[in-house]
């Protein structure tokens, strides 16, 4: 039962902490807009509409751990990154809010993608759409400034440490588990065997048992033929001498 529920925790670990990585990174974003908000050239219709594309990545971010399909994954993973894209799009140089919930997104792919090579795939992938995603556009008839090569560099070494300590993660949460794994196999093999074990003490002792029993069925019948074939000699010989 404890191992049973240690497997458990181990399992959960990944989705607990990505969902409260995905609530405060959203927090977080929500800040950095009320605090940025006086600085950016931004018109007023624009306040409820981060809100609501804030409000739905959220919503998405909180469904990915209960998606179990991959396609369904994918398809999630895909459509938040087309949303963060367009929130991003009008803070131009401003990269504190674009930070905050890429470095979720990041999380996410490596942790729920199934394997390494679709992980690094989608951790490159967002990456070099970040990248992309710098370049002066103009928005409501305003360009947009593109940010510092410092700022990228930045940027791009927050993401690095950020997917590098997230594979590392990941690693340690599956061998932590077939560790586990390995445990309860070997738990069960040796509960197997000492079952196994009890089977044949109780086979020797029947065995024992019945050869005991054989014996003296032998003995019995050796001495019933014996003793039945004395007195009947013995018999003839009387009546013979009678006669």
């Amino acid at each position: 039962m404890i191992k049973g529920r240690a497997k458990m925790l181990i399992t959960l670990f990944p989705r607990v902490m990505t969902i409260s990585i995905t609530c405060l990174a959203h927090l977080l974003a929500y800040y950095q807009f009320q605090t940025e908000i006086g600085n950016l050239s931004l018109p007023l219709k624009w306040i409820d509409q981060f809100y609501f594309l804030l409000g739905l990545s959220l919503v998405f971010g909180l469904i990915l751990p209960f998606c179990h399909h991959l396609v369904v994954r994918w398809a999630v993973l895909l459509f938040r990154l087309c949303l963060l894209w367009i929130i991003g799009l009008p803070f131009g140089s401003y990269l504190g809010i674009e930070v905050s919930l890429f470095s979720t997104l990041l999380i996410e792919g490596i942790l729920y993608l199934p394997n390494y090579w679709q992980s690094i795939s989608f951790a490159g992938g967002v990456l070099f759409f970040i990248l992309l995603a710098q370049r002066p556009v103009v928005v409501w008839g305003i360009p947009t400034p593109v940010p510092s090569p410092y700022d990228l560099l930045s940027l791009f070494g927050y993401a690095g440490i950020v997917v590098v300590l997230t594979f590392f993660l990941r690693l340690f949460s599956e061998n932590r588990l077939a560790y586990e794994e390995l445990n309860r196999n070997l738990h069960y093999a040796s509960l197997s065997l000492a079952k196994a074990n009890l089977e044949l003490q109780d086979y020797a002792v029947i065995a024992r048992q019945q050869a005991r029993l054989n014996e003296r069925r032998r003995l019995t019948r050796e001495i019933h033929d014996t003793l039945a074939y004395t007195l009947t000699n013995l018999v003839m010989m009387l009546e013979a001498a009678q006669d």
